[in-house]
């Protein structure tokens, strides 16, 4: 992976320093558009907490999906298939193993994987740890350095 100095010039960054630094160029665009007092009022409704609902989060569908059709298939891939009790359990499994090795709520999971079924185990179980998951291509170096992300792949677990 190359480093900026090796891609720009500094005639290059000055440059892009002069365009950056000319935000009136720009001001004519800016346009008020007056609203209409119904406008306003949904804007106001919308905003407000009556509106607001918890929705849930996507592991929490998914263990709703679970308790109605435990036995239907949930995951197909070349071949294999798992049920959605099935698919509970092992991504069950997997969020257990990551708070054991002290992974806290909110912290970010790098997974890098390519499409298996272990990807979808890893996403459903970094979500039920209380985590979230930043997809990362495999094919990007190793040396990469991913330093504010704790590292998951398909063969670590």
């Amino acid at each position: 992976m190359k480093n900026l100095e090796d891609v720009f010039t500094i005639s290059d960054t000055d440059s892009f320093c002069k365009q950056a630094d000319t935000p009136n160029r720009f001001q004519g665009f800016c346009v008020d558009v007056p609203a209409s007092s119904h406008a306003i009022s949904r804007i106001q409704q919308c905003q407000s907490e009556e509106t607001q609902s918890n929705y849930g989060s996507i592991h929490q569908w998914f263990e709703e999906q679970v308790d109605r059709t435990p036995d239907a298939i949930a995951l197909s891939f070349q071949g294999q298939e798992l049920t959605y009790n099935a698919l509970n359990q092992r991504s069950n499994q997997l969020a257990h193993y990551l708070k054991s090795l002290g992974l806290r709520s909110g912290e970010l999971v790098a997974i890098s994987t390519n499409r298996c079924m272990e990807m979808v185990i890893c996403f459903l179980g970094v979500m039920k740890a209380g985590a979230a998951y930043v997809p990362i291509d495999p094919a990007i170096p190793t040396n990469v350095e991913l330093t504010n992300y704790k590292m998951l792949t398909c063969d670590s677990f």
